[in-house]
């Protein structure tokens, strides 16, 4: 089904040039010239590269003030993405970064058209709205920041105004107002820093020092929250001080592999983009169970070690919710690249490269990453999003295409906008190996739903040691080192990049790439060798220093020089005294050190978490630094860490053509010989949401109860009731439509009168109490259920019950009858199980004498909890049978699971209120899954 494409309308291309000066350092910004707006050519029209114009910012004005009065007045100041939209008049624009053509898009959203064009420097990363309607864009290639502004003309066109150099690598971008001015933050990845700068003049007012490969950064009253592409962690900076605090998302969770004596520490990745709303903090990534270290068959701890993820902060307490980490059960591995995110009310959007989808997610749900409400399809490579009232505005890099979306799902698909893009720069073998690299999908690179672009995000590589059947393994950066690193792998065994390819992907469980697939295996490794490291920004104060460290560093008495000679590789394999047991050999690879200062941890298994450590505990058998001074070896490290490539020279002016054609969105499988032609899995199902009121909930109030000494034989209080009949030895709950009965928790059984009763524990003479839990259903006329729970003691010889705490209520349907609610409220109970909303719905299990699943779920502070149920059609039938409700089953009769229910909740410490999200679904599948 192909897209909705906007109709070809004239386009007006206003190309504008900057001069690139001489490096300001630390200095004043460097003012760059604007260029005139060129008429207006139609579709396919190349347009020409105007002579620069010279002339000077107003008088009386400074450098980066605006020079006439605001045309623009952007919807959402002081959020950094890559579109930023903005109001002109009576029109509502789009401003695009397309960080491959070095070139801000304008995109007239009214008139669904690209109106302006204008040409950079170097590839834009990142752009942020000011308040004065002054847009800031980050150059990732020359490490510089531009303020630009809306030409006085109105048509969308951009004229810059000034410029600066930040730290290496700019990637994140941000504002805020503070007194009497406002303030730009800048993240930059590669330096691992946050600058807050002047807007009036670009000056550093402050810089903090940050972990590795931040990116995203939001603006939370005092404080700047920043996520990190390779762990689970934020740093929260303090903006009037630079104090930098760090937030583990994950809070240390362990996963225990199948099989493993321990638990392994479960990491986050993938981080880059953060979404705020209503004091929430939304934190798209995934987890990562890397496995312990050892040899395995395969890479990392469990059978799928990635999974989708949703971490979310409260921005006022500064903390994370303590959530669950993704069950095995979680099969919606479709967004394991989440690149950008925005959140509406409760509705979180997230873009998802490698299955190139935006994601509809209900910000409610205890992880939301599981609970997708919409899926839309686009074009490839979503690495952009914004909101508007009614739309979402999704920048596609691979196929240079903005989307839009209808926020309300009126239209199924998105209207589509290509961009003008420079003659004769199509290079279709670089950008095939771009798209395999990135998909998640392709059976022929994992069995899991991994893509490349999983353990190398950007190229180059996740932090993170794995389990491999080699020993554990540290994952090495690849962009721009291996133009000039063969052989490949840590062992050298691999004398070309296909044949390393090849076996990489066997130990992902992906079937491999055969001879008819060549093409595609040569578009990946022209890709992965061509992929760009990032550029370094010489810092003047460490000169000497780094000058020193060279001189140590190529001196014979340490001989790093000899194998690494420039920071590259001596391309042979060596035994350096680090392989032990745990090593298939002990002979490795001599890896390239360029742009090594991003690459932590350090050696073949990550034993070192700094260069510094490297060097001082490194054997003698490779080098000779920890015989050095700890100021010899700070020279040294100043050295390594510059090794990488300089600031790229400026783009030249280009001719920017408008692609003849309409664009497409990628097909859709509708069999399963399709899917396998297509690659393509099944197409996932979606959760439909059910209007839930958790206000108007009748809520009962219960007191917490005792606990007995199992030794003591006397009853220790409660109330005896004798809710059981016994026959034979057995207990059975009469004189309900449906009951559960479990005693001393070993034993469980579901009775419907006496058609099945459960065997008392027998003595041991040691005890004499056992735990006790009766539940009852019943329906009642007006279509709500009585339910009845009672927890206790039971006298195993005497077979007295002793009921220490109750809950009886009137639940009300929610779902159309397929489950019922009520809420408690316990003041003398614990922190965390004060307030509850209990669920009782179907049994999910195959049992025939099971009726009901009663599940509690926690609304308290800082809590989160989560029902699911899948339902085959004999549960839902002995379920009509039981509240005398008609649920609808859908789907097919046959199909053994055929209906979903979730109910999720969840509540920060600063929150009143809980906030509950209910999903209804259904599954037609042939299977037992039903995703």
């Amino acid at each position: 089904m192909g897209a909705r494409i906007a109709g070809r309308r004239f386009l007006r291309i206003a190309a504008s040039s900057l001069l690139i000066l001489a490096g300001c350092g630390g200095g004043p910004p460097t003012t760059s010239p604007s260029l005139p707006s060129s008429p207006p050519r139609s579709a396919g029209q190349t347009v020409p590269a105007p002579a620069p114009v010279t002339t000077g910012p107003a008088a009386n004005l400074g450098p980066c003030a605006p020079h006439h009065p605001a045309s623009l007045r952007p919807l959402h100041p002081g959020r950094g993405d890559r579109v930023v939209l903005a109001r002109s008049a009576q029109r509502t624009l789009a401003f695009v970064a397309n960080e491959d053509d070095a070139a801000i898009h304008t995109i007239d959203l009214d008139a669904r058209d690209e109106v302006a064009v204008m040409q950079l420097p170097g590839s834009p990363s990142a752009l942020v709205g000011l308040s004065d309607g002054r847009l800031v864009v980050a150059l990732r290639d020359r490490n510089e920041v531009l303020v630009l502004e809306a030409a006085a003309n109105g048509a969308g066109s951009l004229e810059a105004r000034c410029r600066t150099v930040v730290p290496s690598e700019p990637v994140g971008l941000s504002a805020f107002v503070a007194g009497a001015g406002e303030r730009i933050v800048v993240v930059s990845g590669y330096g691992h820093t946050l600058g807050v700068l002047s807007a009036k003049n670009l000056a550093f007012e402050r810089t903090a020092n940050l972990s590795r490969d931040p990116r995203a950064v939001v603006i939370s009253g005092e404080h700047a929250f920043v996520s990190h592409v390779v762990s689970a962690e934020l740093s929260v900076v303090e903006l009037a001080t630079g104090k930098v605090d760090e937030l583990d998302v994950l809070s240390g969770k362990m996963a225990k592999s199948i099989g493993a004596a321990r638990g392994d520490l479960v990491r986050g990745g993938q981080a880059f983009s953060l979404a705020t709303n209503e004091g929430r903090l939304f934190v798209p990534m995934v987890t990562v169970d890397p496995g312990e270290p050892k040899i395995t068959t395969v890479y990392g701890g469990t059978e799928s070690p990635i999974k989708p993820f949703v971490g979310v902060v409260d921005l006022v307490a500064r903390k994370p919710l303590d959530l669950p980490l993704p069950g095995r059960s979680a099969h919606s591995l479709e967004c394991l690249l989440p690149r950008a995110a925005a959140a509406k009310g409760d509705r979180l959007f997230v873009t998802c490269l490698g299955s190139d989808t935006l994601l509809e997610l209900d910000g409610r749900a205890q992880n939301a990453a599981e609970l997708v409400r919409r899926r839309v399809r686009l074009p490839g490579g979503p690495l952009g999003l914004a909101l508007s009232d009614r739309h979402a505005i999704v920048v596609s890099q691979f196929d240079r295409a903005v989307s839009i979306v209808d926020l309300d799902g009126a239209a199924p698909e998105p209207l589509v906008v290509r961009l003008s893009r420079p003659r004769g720069e199509v290079d279709a073998v670089f950008d095939r190996g771009r798209r395999i690299f990135h998909d998640g999908f392709d059976p022929r690179i994992s069995s899991d739903g991994r893509a490349c672009a999983s353990c190398h995000p950007e190229g180059r590589e996740d932090g993170l040691t794995w389990s491999t059947p080699d020993g554990p393994r540290q994952t090495i950066s690849l962009a721009g080192r291996l133009a000039s690193a063969t052989p490949f792998g840590w062992f050298g065994e691999h004398g070309t990049l296909s044949n390393h390819l090849a076996h990489t992907v066997s130990r992902l469980g992906g079937q491999g790439f055969a001879v008819r697939d060549h093409a595609d295996l040569t578009a990946l490794a022209t890709y992965i060798t061509r992929m760009k490291a990032p550029v370094i920004t010489p810092d003047p104060a460490s000169e000497e220093l780094v000058a020193r460290g060279r001189e140590l560093f190529h001196d014979a008495a340490q001989g790093c020089g000899d194998c690494h000679a420039g920071g590259g590789t001596d391309r042979g394999r060596h035994d350096v005294g680090t392989g032990g047991a745990l090593e298939a050999r002990l002979s490795f690879d001599t890896p390239s050190l360029l742009s090594i200062a991003g690459s932590a941890p350090y050696f073949h298994d990550g034993r070192h978490a700094s260069l510094s450590d490297l060097l001082a505990k490194a054997d003698d058998k490779m080098g000779h630094a920890r015989h050095l001074s700890a100021d010899a070896r700070a020279a040294m490290v100043a050295y390594m860490e510059s090794l990488g490539p300089a600031a790229v020279e400026a783009r030249p002016m280009r001719e920017f053509v408008r692609p003849a054609g309409a664009a497409s969105l990628p097909p859709v499988a509708t069999s399963p010989m399709e899917r396998l032609v297509l690659r393509q899995r099944p197409p996932r199902g979606v959760w439909e949401n059910v209007d839930f009121d958790l206000g108007a909930l009748p809520t009962v109030v219960v007191e917490s109860g005792l606990q007995y000494d199992e030794k003591v034989a006397a009853p220790q209080g409660g109330v005896r009731l004798d809710l059981l009949v016994w026959k034979s030895g057995c207990a059975a709950v009469p004189y309900h439509a449906a009951a559960q009965l479990m005693l001393d928790w070993r034993s469980t059984g579901m009775t419907r009168l006496l058609e099945r009763c459960v065997s008392a524990p027998d003595e041991d003479g040691r005890r004499h109490w056992r735990d006790i839990l009766v539940q009852t259903i019943d329906p009642l006329p007006d279509g709500r259920l009585h339910v009845e729970q009672r927890r206790g003691f039971i006298h195993v010889v005497k077979r007295e019950t002793w009921f220490t705490s109750s809950i009886v209520a009137d639940a009300v349907p929610v779902a159309n009858g397929l489950a019922f609610v009520f809420r408690t409220s316990c003041g003398d109970c614990k922190e965390g199980e004060r307030e509850a909303l209990h669920v009782v719905s179907p049994s999910s299990t195959f049992w025939g004498d099971e009726y009901f699943s009663w599940k509690t779920l926690r609304l308290d502070e800082g809590t989160a909890d989560s029902a699911s149920r899948v339902f085959n059609v004999p549960n839902l039938e002995r379920w009509r049978q039981v509240t005398k409700v008609d649920v609808q089953t859908g789907g097919r009769i046959g199909a053994p699971r055929n209906a979903r229910l979730r109910i999720d909740t969840s509540r920060t410490l600063s929150e009143d209120t809980p906030r509950v999200a209910v999903g209804l679904g259904t599954c037609v599948e042939s299977d037992f899954r039903c995703d």
